[in-house]
């Protein structure tokens, strides 16, 4: 069977390897699989997981006019990461974009508070997780849920009035999901392939059986003509 740890492929969208962990043994219509998700590590800030230190740099709010002289904000940083945020603004030609889990699921509670509380972010599991189910022993997908959310930070540009003094805020610009489901007719195939080896076993374990029997079977008899012979 596949080993219940991760999973992990390399996207080029966010110019870096992505990781599904092993989440639980589940079942999709009638067949046995795991569940892998993309857990809150993912999208953790360097904090929470240190391996993306590299790959989840801090946001850069000094922007660098042509007639100005280049500033860093190096070693002095003027804004943390949120958690739960993953900036991919190397990625993007350096554009202020960040990606999440879509509603800021599993994300530090403060991107929510950004706004107000009657908006229509409501973070849930079964609505913004991204997973795939793959079968133990074949490696075959079964379900398949990815979902991401773009998020553009807001923040003070010098040239531009309306953003003069706007406070730094994530804000999303849209949330998409790729899904992947099972056909009636390739699962009923699946469910096939899945019974295969069971039926390899109980096969053989009755051929040996039935082998065997017939053995004892040929040796009582044996030993019966034996007994016979001898009184003749």
């Amino acid at each position: 069977d596949r080993d219940k740890t991760s999973i992990s492929y390399f996207t080029a969208d966010l110019c870096r390897p992505i990781f599904f962990n092993f989440k639980e043994e589940t079942v999709v219509s009638g067949i046995h699989g795991y569940k892998y998700w993309m857990d809150s590590m993912f999208m953790g800030n360097a904090t929470t997981n240190e391996t993306n230190a590299c790959y989840n740099p801090q946001p850069d709010l000094v922007i660098n006019y042509p007639d100005e002289t280049h500033k860093t904000l190096n070693p002095e940083l003027n804004m943390p990461l949120i958690d739960g945020l993953l900036n991919v603004s190397a990625c993007k030609f350096d554009s202020a974009a960040y990606v999440s889990f879509p509603h800021f699921f599993m994300a530090d509670p403060i991107l929510l508070d950004q706004f107000d509380e009657r908006s229509d972010l409501n973070p849930n599991e079964e609505e913004h997780s991204s997973y795939l189910s793959l079968m133990p022993k074949q490696g075959i997908p079964l379900e398949v849920a990815i979902r991401m959310q773009i998020n553009i930070l807001y923040r003070p540009l010098k040239y531009v009035d309306m953003l003069q003094n706007v406070t730094p805020t994530f804000y999303p610009a849209v949330w998409f999901e790729v899904t992947t489901e099972l056909p009636d007719d390739m699962a009923g195939q699946l469910r096939l392939l899945e019974w295969v080896p069971r039926f390899g076993n109980i096969f053989g374990y009755s051929f040996i059986g039935i082998g065997a029997g017939l053995g004892l079977g040929g040796v009582i008899v044996f030993m019966k003509m034996r007994a016979v012979a001898r009184f003749v």
